[in-house]
């Protein structure tokens, strides 16, 4: 990852990107300094225009998810598509623009969360005991936390998630796959074949 946007054009975005996070999510300044931590800023340059990217981790009681939102901050000129959305090119973006591509989907994504301060589960013996329990396999092991459900619609809810994996029988290659909802409980979990 490197950066191709001033310091100054850095901290402008972090500032918008900041404040639309906080906005979709009703999140005051608060609930943001607690529980969205380390941040790593990256810009690229590519076909579209250049792309502000942060990676950060989001800490709700005693677990700590990756997570990334990506935005459009300039569109060059000779990119054709969404031309029908009359988005001015080869200008920086102000945070209303950046708005309105996130929410016409153009090449930009900002997430959106329930704000959880507590858990479903205490902690990590709690919740895969729980994995265990409720899909009815010993094999059932915690993947990864993530917002982002591969599979699910709609793949992001605002809840946070832990995958489910566990090997059921490597010979007929057969593994269980699935995710657990770290705020209400629920789960869904399949049979499926392994991933080599």
């Amino acid at each position: 990852m490197g950066n191709i946007l001033s310091q100054n054009q850095q901290n402008e975005y972090f500032e918008i990107w900041k404040s639309l996070v906080m906005n979709k999510s009703a999140m005051s300044e608060s609930y943001f300094d607690a529980h969205i931590v380390d941040y790593k800023i990256s810009s690229i340059a590519w076909n579209a225009g250049v792309s502000f990217r942060i990676d950060y981790q989001l800490k709700i009681d005693w677990m700590t998810i990756n997570c990334q939102d990506e935005f459009l901050v300039t569109m060059n000129s000779s990119y054709e598509a969404f031309e029908h959305l009359n988005i001015p090119r080869d200008v920086n973006f102000d945070e209303s623009q950046i708005d309105f591509n996130i929410n016409n989907m153009v090449h930009s994504e900002i997430s959106s969360y329930n704000l959880l301060d507590q858990l479903k589960y205490n902690n990590c013996d709690e919740l895969k005991t729980a994995i265990k329990d409720s899909t009815g396999y010993q094999v059932a092991v915690p993947d990864r936390a993530t917002y982002y459900v591969p599979g699910k619609l709609p793949r992001e809810d605002g809840d946070p998630y832990v995958l489910i994996i566990g090997t059921i029988n490597n010979q007929e290659n057969k593994c269980l796959k699935g995710h657990i909802n770290l705020n209400t409980g629920e789960w869904e979990a399949w049979e499926d074949v392994c991933v080599q």
